[in-house]
């Protein structure tokens, strides 16, 4: 089960999903980067391995992009996923994102360049 706590720091409202069983944060789901002139933000999520498959993903991501939506009037939400997390890019799409494209060689990762690829909904 996921819970609805909710905190906010300036420009980062963060979600954090427990599993009430065993009383244990399961994951991260955040909105980042709000611009409220262009009425978008960044999601961002960070799930324990674990509980991959587990359609928490999809429930977690449903929940929050439906709050910035509804509650901050948000336009658009984007998410950049590392092109090689073919898992989550899956996901991702899965929760109605759109892939816009790759931003190739755009940070770096343990010392190596990594791509993102650009999804939006």
């Amino acid at each position: 089960m996921i819970s609805d706590e909710i905190s906010s720091l300036s420009s980062l409202i963060c979600f954090s999903g427990v599993i009430n069983k065993d009383n244990i944060v399961v994951n991260i789901c955040y909105l980042n980067d709000l611009i409220e002139l262009h009425q978008k933000a960044e999601i961002g999520i960070w799930l324990l391995p674990e509980h991959w498959g587990k359609g928490i993903f999809q429930e977690v991501m449903t929940k929050v992009v439906a709050y910035g939506f509804k509650e901050l009037n948000l336009h658009r939400i984007e998410a950049f996923v590392e092109s090689g997390n073919t898992k989550c890019r899956r996901a991702i799409a899965k929760t109605g994102f759109t892939y816009e494209g790759t931003m190739k060689d755009c940070e770096q990762k343990d010392g190596k360049w990594i791509s993102l690829s650009v999804y939006a909904i």
